[in-house]
């Protein structure tokens, strides 16, 4: 011991140089492409940056706060209530729905899984730009396969992207269409880890498979997936891609008389005050306003996951 104390320092200085050498690099581009921008993009939406006020803005306070929420003509009431349905629909729906198939998938034999597996998650291997751009051509009025198809069955075209509520629809299936693969391949993986004899237990209490379903199924892949669900849902909070790609905000709603269109989630929204209004102050202030409700979402789910930590199936 005596002749490896001196080595002691050494040591502990190795370790210290290999840690900054490793994480430093890491922190500082943290802090150069995240903390300084945030820090910064809070600065702004105190401000009243924008087109006219590029150079010459000045510290307005609160005052872009109030606007959104006070102001008449700010649309945050009807698009955060969208943005907050349409982040639900599209991590509720996949969950359900891949649940279900990977359920449906584990009374298969191995070599149909095999084959079947595959198939399920094409959507997800392929890039999702590119899936939205081949559904936006199927949800054509007038040249689209869906409604080529209704109208060959002798049933009205729907103007998926030309109306509010089917242009609703249209983004919640797309993203449907984009999550399920993912939440099908793990919830699979989820299914084989629980215990046959919680199976057994329900089936002897009486439980029909619907029953065990949506008793015992559900909760316990529930709970193995919070984090996933919770990353997903600020993921979905966020996700401009299908959005933009497939309706751009549209179609017009006459509701939004601050000129957000039907399907504009709150991210959307900011791209358009900022590069079309150019009121950058403002867009700042919405920024800030889903930084704070994707951290509240992401602090609930880790309370959630720490209280349900102690629990086994």
């Amino acid at each position: 011991m005596k002749h490896g104390a001196p080595f002691g320092p050494r040591r502990d200085g190795a370790a210290t140089a290999f840690v900054l050498g490793t994480v430093g690099p890491v922190l500082v581009l943290v802090l150069a492409l995240s903390v300084i921008p945030m820090v910064y993009n809070i600065y702004i939406s105190a401000t009243n940056m924008s087109l006219y006020h590029y150079f010459d803005y000045e510290f307005v306070g609160l005052e872009n706060y109030r606007l959104i929420f006070t102001s008449p003509v700010s649309d945050f009431g009807t698009v955060s209530a969208w943005n907050v349905m349409y982040a639900l629909f599209s991590i509720g729906l996949p969950f359900i729905i891949g649940v279900t198939a990977a359920g449906s998938l584990k009374k298969l034999p191995r070599t149909a899984v095999a084959f079947t597996l595959p198939i399920l998650i094409l959507p997800w291997v392929v890039p999702a730009f590119i899936t939205v751009l081949v559904w936006k051509g199927l949800f054509n009025y007038h040249f689209g396969l869906i409604n080529l198809a209704l109208t060959s069955l002798k049933l009205p075209a729907v103007p998926w992207l030309l109306s509010r509520g089917s242009a609703r629809v249209a983004v919640v299936l797309v993203s449907v269409w984009l999550g399920v693969p993912f939440m099908t391949l793990l919830a699979y993986g989820i299914l084989h880890t629980i215990p046959e004899g919680v199976y057994e237990a329900a089936s002897i209490d009486g439980a029909a498979p619907s029953r065990m379903f949506v008793s015992v199924t559900l909760p316990l892949v529930f709970r193995r997936m919070l984090p996933v669900l919770v990353l997903g849902f600020s993921a979905a909070f966020n996700n401009f891609t299908v959005i933009y790609l497939l309706t751009a905000g549209g179609p017009m709603n006459t509701e939004n008389i601050g000129g957000a269109g039907a399907t504009d989630i709150i991210i959307s929204h900011i791209f358009s005050l900022t590069l079309m209004s150019r009121r950058y102050g403002l867009a700042a202030a919405y920024a800030v306003i889903v930084f704070l409700v994707v951290a509240l979402v992401a602090a609930g789910g880790l309370f959630l996951l720490r209280k349900n930590r102690g629990e086994a199936f």
